[in-house]
């Protein structure tokens, strides 16, 4: 690594911390979601507005004849999985199962339901719209079926919406990223093998998957509630006199760190995309532990653990998504609204990108939802609202970021950079379109349905 690149490494690190305070101040004041701040700032510095951050992710290698990661490609990586860890560990640490047990009906049916809903409708579009190959196209639908619960937390907890429309949503959103990653692993894998063998090969792959995750996560969790609740008291009561509060919170906050890593490394090592899943449900686990019995140490540590988890989640969510917006040209987003470009020789409908976002946010999202709700305790106007909430946010970015490097190296083989080049793309603009949309319109839906506790 050069001693230049190290420096920019640096900056952007610094760029990252400063934009996440920053924006966190501006949003309180104007209730504008973070994310759009942070895929403002990377538009800045990236390729559509000044040029400082520009990614090079391939580069052609003489000796083997073929595309190979530059440094930048492999550290991309690397900070997107470290950030992945991070955001969905605390998603499942923050995951209240007093709170969310009522919902668990209502939150399975819109996972399930409205997720085959939404995978499907949109595979069609990206297939017949976009005119994506069958496996990208099944690869985009999977994706656009995952909500964001980091976008939808702030949104209920500021507007004060009613606990069982916003706890369902939230739960949505945690459900989604566990189920919607593991099938788009085994979408991949089927893209790279050349086939995707029979139907009944495709979910037992992806319930093996699944399993091993679950699996790694359990034991990863349990390996943390007992050292919680068995190993560190024990050890704090022989050596009380070394040790007080803020000792123990940061050895506290050290665990928790060491316990993500721990999950999604060992959750990707035994199944691809194994690591969110595994990472969630210890996240789950170890933030629970307190069900399993309370004690003195517990309760004046946790505050600090849990404000330390919130710190680095926010700044690895800016970094991902300040990353996705520097991966974006003003001509790709042109080309991809107006469907102006060729995939094996043939155009797209015109204003593809337009159809596929409208129909998303007007059609499949709301169809899926009113679907899987129906028959439950919500009333029609609860219905109505959570079908006008669904920003996609931090799973589908990291995601989609993982997939593009992946096909780029799989289709430069092929000389069919076209796919994995529209991928960012279409990510960025159905990320940014559902936040800025959805997100702001939120107060005004909220009253206008009648969901905000008074």
């Amino acid at each position: 690594m050069s001693v230049g690149f190290s420096i920019l490494v640096v900056l952007f690190a610094a760029l990252v911390v400063c934009t996440v305070y920053v924006s966190g101040v501006i949003s309180r004041i104007t209730r504008i979601p973070q994310l759009i701040f942070y895929l403002l700032v990377g538009l800045i510095v990236g390729p559509v507005g000044l040029g400082l951050v520009t990614l090079q992710l391939l580069v052609w290698d003489p000796v083997t004849t073929s595309f190979i990661l530059t440094l930048e490609g492999e550290l991309l990586k690397i900070v997107v999985g470290l950030a992945v860890a991070i955001i969905i560990f605390e998603g499942g640490y923050s995951f209240n199962l007093r709170r969310f047990r009522p919902l668990l009906g209502g939150i399975t049916r819109l996972s399930l339901i409205g997720g085959i809903i939404t995978w499907v409708l949109m595979t069609l579009l990206f297939l017949y719209v976009a005119y994506f190959p069958i496996g990208v196209a099944m690869l985009c639908g999977v994706l656009c079926g995952i909500t964001g619960p980091t976008v939808i937390q702030p949104i209920v907890q500021q507007l004060g919406i009613k606990e069982e429309v916003g706890g369902t949503l939230e739960g949505e959103g945690l459900l989604n990223d566990a189920l919607s990653v593991i099938i788009v692993a085994v979408i991949f894998g089927a893209i790279l093998e050349g086939g995707f063998g029979s139907i009944i090969a495709f979910p037992l792959q992806v319930a093996f998957n699944l399993g091993l995750g679950v699996l790694t996560g359990l034991a990863v969790g349990g390996l943390g509630i007992l050292i919680s609740r068995a190993i560190a008291p024990t050890f704090t009561r022989r050596f009380q006199n070394h040790f007080n509060s803020d000792i123990l919170g940061q050895l506290s906050r050290v665990g928790v760190l060491i316990a993500a890593f721990l999950a999604y490394g060992l959750g990707e090592v035994v199944a691809i995309e194994a690591g969110i899943v595994s990472a969630l449900l210890a996240g789950i686990l170890i933030g629970n532990r307190h069900a399993f019995g309370s004690t003195k140490e517990h309760s004046e540590v946790e505050p600090s653990v849990h404000s330390f988890q919130m710190d680095l989640t926010k700044i690895a969510i800016a970094t991902v998504f300040i990353l996705l917006a520097t991966m974006i040209s003003l001509e790709a987003i042109t080309n991809i609204l107006l469907g102006n470009y060729l995939i094996y020789g043939v155009p797209p409908i015109p204003f593809a990108g337009l159809i596929l976002v409208v129909a998303l946010i007007l059609v499949v999202r709301p169809l899926s939802v009113l679907v899987a709700t129906l028959g439950t305790q919500f009333t029609l106007r609860e219905r109505l609202f959570m079908s006008f909430l669904g920003p996609r946010g931090i799973v589908i970015a990291s995601t989609g970021l993982f997939l593009t490097i992946e096909l780029l190296i799989d289709f430069s083989a092929h000389g069919h950079l076209i796919i994995p080049g529209l991928l960012p793309g279409y990510i960025f603009l159905i990320v940014l379109t559902t936040v800025v949309l959805e997100g702001g319109l939120a107060p005004l839906t909220a009253r206008l349905f009648g969901v905000s506790r008074s």
